[in-house]
């Protein structure tokens, strides 16, 4: 990962009013060995300090704006495969909802990404509320179930899942072909991918992209116009040609055969 200052957003679903206080911040087990102090505070808002990072809480008392069949449709081309499988869930145990927390987070350096995520699940574990029924990253259209997120990203042995909840992946599906293609890789500091491939070759160029994400996410590898690597599964070689995405507005890096 590149070194950048980083800002994440996420929100905190819930079905059932849920109180925001810096008291039952204070104690929280999770909260105390941040070793959080408070800023200000509201009934409706919360912003607290830890380390060189700044978070700002915010209670909405309404639905979030979210597309449930856009989401469910994606879900459904990646079925089968792991990343995916928790995201029925989340869409299930969310999608009567009424409320949520809306946590912002400012950060001076990159490095503090695992820290942030630390503040995210205290977060989740209030006194005296209930966990969350869902969690949404609204920039990358992600909605995670928060059962299987917590059983997917904390009891793993590496860092994977924590940051498979920043970025997504979707494809576009053509006649003959599909475009596969991330959206979070800028967020952390790195150009997202893309990768057009035959119609039913869509869980396989999703984890050929996912590799090349996780690599360079966690690791201090980036890629860059020109670079080539070998796609394991089979065997070919790829060149990275940065390019203006026509579903992102931004440049991406397309991996074409070399």
């Amino acid at each position: 990962m590149s070194n950048f200052k980083l800002s994440l957003n996420l929100q905190l679903v819930y079905n059932q009013p849920i109180n925001l206080s810096f008291e039952a911040f204070a104690k929280n087990e999770q909260m105390k060995e941040l070793g959080i102090t408070k800023i200000s505070e509201t009934k409706e808002q919360l912003t607290v300090k830890f380390d060189n990072c700044t978070a700002t809480f915010t209670k909405v008392n309404k639905k979030l704006d979210f597309d449930y069949g856009a989401f469910q449709k994606q879900a459904d081309i990646f079925k089968g495969f792991e990343h995916f499988t928790f995201r029925h869930n989340a869409i299930s145990e969310s999608k009567d909802h009424s409320f949520y927390i809306d946590v912002k987070v400012e950060a001076n350096e990159e490095k503090a990404f695992l820290e942030i995520q630390n503040l995210f699940f205290a977060a989740m574990y209030q006194t005296d509320e209930e966990p969350p029924v869902g969690i949404h990253v609204p920039e990358n259209k992600v909605l995670l179930s928060y059962g299987d997120y917590v059983e997917f990203a904390v009891n793993q042995i590496t860092d994977w899942g924590l940051y498979l909840a920043w970025i997504n992946f979707h494809a576009h599906i053509g006649k003959r072909k599909t475009t596969v293609y991330t959206q979070g890789l800028k967020k952390l500091g790195e150009k997202d991918l893309e990768i057009t491939v035959k119609k039913g070759k869509e869980l396989d160029a999703h984890k050929f992209l996912l590799n090349l994400a996780m690599h360079c996410l966690t690791s201090t590898a980036s890629y860059h116009d020109g670079d080539t690597t070998t796609n394991t599964t089979n065997g070919k070689d790829y060149e990275f040609t940065k390019k203006k995405s026509k579903f992102l507005d931004s440049k991406v890096l397309e991996l074409e055969k070399y």
